[in-house]
Order: C-alpha cells, then structure tokens, then sequence
C-alpha cells in the first residue's frame, strides 16, 4: 500500500504540474493529460500490468526516467508535451505487449490487457495526428509571418522610394525658394541704395518750388514702395524654403525613427500626423508665432530719412 499511494501521489502531481507548464498548446496539455490518466486508470484497475514479474520488469522502473522529465520539457517548444506524451505511452505499451506475449494470467486480465492495449494504440493514433496538425499549423503560422514581414519590406521599400522622391522635392524647393528670397532681397538693396543716390543727385530746391519737391517725394515714394514690396517678397520666399528645408530633414529621418514602432495604429497615427504637415499650406507669416523678418514700409521711410538727413 505504501508503494501504491507513493505511485498515486506522483501521477496526480504531473496532472497538476502539466496544468502549469506555460508556452505549450492546450492540445499537448490534453494530450499528456491523456497519457498520464491512462496510466492512473491502469494501476487503479489493473495494477498487475505495470508491476514486476519473472518475465517483465516493473513499467515504474522503465518509465521513470519519462516521469521525471515533465518538468524540464521546454517551454518555448509549443508541440514539447506532444513528444513526451507519446514516449509515455509507448512505455506503457510496451509494458501491456510484455505482459500479453509472456505472462499467462487470468482470462479476465488478458482481456483488459487487450482493451488497454486497443486503448493505447488509439491514443497514439491521437497524438500522431495532432503532432502532425501542429506541426502544419506552426508551418503554415511561419509561412503567414515571413509573407507578413515580405508586406512590410515591400511596403517600407516602397515608402522609402516614395520618401526619396519627396524629399528630394523639397530639397530642390527649398533651394529655389532661397533663389528667389536672395534675389528679393538684393533688389531691395539696390532700389533701397538707388532711392539714396537719386535723394542726393537731384538738384536742391528752392524756397518756394514745391512742384519740385512733389516730384522728388513721388520719385521716392515709388522708389520706396517698390523696394518694400521687394522686402516683402524676400521675407516671404525665405520663409517658405525655411519650412522646405525643414521638411526635407524631417522626411530623411521619418524612415529611421518609424522603423522601431511595432505597432501599426501608432505607425498610422504618425505618418497621418506628418502626412497633415506635408499637405498643409507653407508658413504665410500671418500668425502670431510665426517668425517673420519683414521689411516694413515705415523701417524703409526711416532709413532713406536717415539718407536725406546726412545727405
């Protein structure tokens, strides 16, 4: 009795441990469970099939070694319980066919040698075919996941051929921009300087000629206009190839910091977000934060005032 409550104690722990082994299926848990109950069922009905005789050893000793290793089967192998289920019923089966070939017991035992041997071979079978579904579903989940990763390459290949071509657009934007806002910004010199010279080559007027001071008034008025417009176009034009440039760093980095995201709904949000700024309208400088280095009409007043003045 001793021996048998020992033996009883044993196999309801690997019922339980089989409960708490973790990375395996829940179909290898049932299929060791399987296994294991197979044998409580036979040394609770039938114990005479896995005790020792003159012509068998006892299935304890032979299964010992399968017993004690349930609690290293690895647990980042999904089929690992699979595996150790089947060597427990073979052992067990190759206990009942030892008995059935040498032992001449009862009628009775031999019958329940033949069930429990029915029995096992049907549980055999059972493990053949889940093993093998198993082992095609862990195939086939590979095959999704390497043509999953193919998608993403493609997709991130195409986004990189895709975010070249912008960012070389915005690159060559930003340089005819800045073009455009340097040759703004040399008119403005020149017509500012121009508007200096004729102040200073006009002939001075006479007391009393003011029909020749309107005439320099307007020449300076238009000379002043023109080059504040000019201002106004050279701050305008910068501007724009400012956010141009800044675009183009931005798009040359977006590949390299999207690529550690996992997740696709942060993916997504983030390439929406930036999506917004690239198909915005560029800066107009009409907002309160917006960084601005206009010429004003009066700061260009001021500095041909200082020009006459010295003049």
């Amino acid at each position: 009795m001793p021996a048998q409550d020992a033996y009883l104690r044993r196999l309801e722990t690997l019922l339980h441990a089989i409960e708490g082994i973790d990375g395996v299926t829940d179909e290898g848990k049932r299929l060791a469970t399987q296994a294991v109950q197979r044998v409580l069922e036979t040394w609770t009905n039938d114990p005479f099939l896995l005790e020792s005789s003159d012509t068998m050893p006892s299935f304890w000793d032979e299964a010992d070694e399968v017993l004690a290793a349930l609690p290293n089967v690895p647990s980042d192998e999904p089929a690992a319980l699979h595996a150790w289920a089947r060597n427990l019923t073979f052992k067990l089966i190759n206990q009942v066919d030892s008995y059935i070939e040498y032992d001449e017991g009862s009628p009775r035992q031999r019958a329940s040698a033949f069930d429990l041997q029915r029995n096992l071979a049907s549980d055999i079978q059972d493990i053949a075919t889940s093993e093998t579904g198993e082992r095609m579903q862990a195939r086939a989940d590979k095959v999704l996941a390497g043509i999953e990763n193919t998608e993403r390459s493609v997709q991130v290949a195409a986004g990189n051929v895709g975010g070249t071509k912008l960012f070389e657009y915005f690159g060559d934007y930003a340089d005819s921009q800045l073009k455009a806002a340097n040759f703004f910004r040399w008119a403005t010199i020149l017509l500012i300087s121009a508007g200096g010279i004729v102040s200073l080559a006009l002939p001075l007027p006479g007391r009393a000629d003011w029909a020749t001071v309107a005439a320099r008034l307007s020449v300076l008025a238009a000379v002043v206009g023109l080059a504040a417009y000019c201002g106004r176009q050279s701050t305008h034009h910068r501007r724009i190839a400012d956010w141009a440039r800044a675009l183009e760093v931005q798009l040359k980095s977006l590949p390299a910091f999207i690529e550690p995201i996992q997740a696709d709904e942060q993916r997504d949000g983030i390439y929406a977000a930036f999506a917004r700024r690239i198909l915005g309208n560029p800066p107009d400088g009409s907002s309160a934060n917006s960084d601005t280095t206009e010429l004003s009409m009066t700061q260009v007043i001021d500095l041909l005032s200082v020009v006459i003045k010295k003049a």
